[in-house]
């Protein structure tokens, strides 16, 4: 059986019951005083009307009951409310607090992500500047006379330039010139400072747009002529001793492609005067020397750099 089915029996069902009660006879009588006249009047019912009035009089004379139980129960109810409404308060309030000590841990804990990605990140960038950033290695020889003119001491060099590394050096450029002790006058001579402060200067200086580019492995050849020690300086540093010991100073900058910085290669080299009989001092009243007698040497006392 279906349940539209079920519905109609049992509708069927109930208007059956209560034709049943309404065909029932009258037994029974409701009586009231008429106020007008004091006299009791009766009058019959049949069933199912009766029992309808009798239940709408019991209602009536309950009513108050009724009011003060149902104001009860609304009072029952609101405080039932305000208790749940209280819960829920508290139950959000602990949600927000959870919800927010969560997004506090995430938010430390995405920082702590970020801040090992970006430390990763410099570690990857530095082993691949380390591994494929150039190299510029240099190799000098005499490439003419060490003269003196009305500019003081000059001598002429071949820079061999070759990159050792494993990308192109970019802005290549060769900062060389010529010192010399003043035996008896100064002090000190100290030609790991000089360096220092050459590199120094270069590194505070504008980066140059100019400069060679040399690929790996390839060679550069340039020949300079350098002045560097005046001819009022040759006559303080010969004041106490006649002879001079000349050092030539090397600073090479360059760059690489994905490096903003600047790279250095800086070494000394001894300029010695060679004859037949051996090596000589170089005075300046000899005059000039020609690049037959001439030698670059390692100089221990400047050292090397590179960075």
């Amino acid at each position: 059986m279906s349940k539209r089915e079920k519905i109609i029996y049992l509708s069927v069902g109930v208007a059956y019951l209560i034709l049943f009660i309404g065909l029932i006879p009258a037994h029974y009588k409701i009586c009231e005083i008429n106020q007008y006249t004091e006299h009791e009047h009766c009058t019959a019912y049949q069933v199912l009307p009766f029992l309808f009035i009798k239940v709408q009089k019991i209602l009536n004379s309950l009513g108050v009951a009724i009011t003060a139980l149902a104001t009860i129960a609304i009072a029952a109810f609101t405080y039932y409310l305000k208790k749940s409404t209280d819960k829920l308060w508290d139950a959000g309030e602990r949600q927000l607090t959870h919800l927010k000590d969560a997004s506090e841990r995430q938010a430390k804990d995405m920082e702590s992500t970020i801040a090992a990605a970006q430390e990763s990140n410099r570690l990857n960038r530095d082993a691949f500047i380390t591994t494929q950033r150039p190299w510029i290695a240099a190799r000098v020889e005499i490439a003419g006379p060490l003269e003196y003119d009305v500019n003081g001491l000059n001598v002429s060099a071949f820079f061999y330039l070759t990159n050792t590394g494993n990308s192109p050096a970019i802005h290549v450029n060769v900062y060389p010139q010529v010192a010399a002790p003043a035996i008896g006058v100064d002090n000190i001579f100290d030609v790991r400072g000089i360096i220092q402060n050459s590199i120094t200067q270069r590194r505070n200086a504008l980066l140059s747009p100019w400069g060679s580019t040399i690929h790996p492995a390839q060679t550069n050849t340039e020949k300079y002529k350098i002045v560097s020690i005046s001819k009022d300086e040759l006559t303080r540093i010969t004041q106490k001793v006649k002879y001079i010991h000349p050092v030539l100073i090397v600073v090479i900058e360059y760059r690489f492609v994905f490096d903003a910085g600047v790279h250095f290669t800086a070494f000394a080299l001894d300029i010695e005067q060679w004859s037949p009989q051996g090596r000589k001092s170089i005075a300046p009243s000899d005059g000039n020397i020609p690049p037959q007698e001439l030698r670059f040497q390692k100089s221990f006392a400047g050292g090397e750099y590179a960075d």
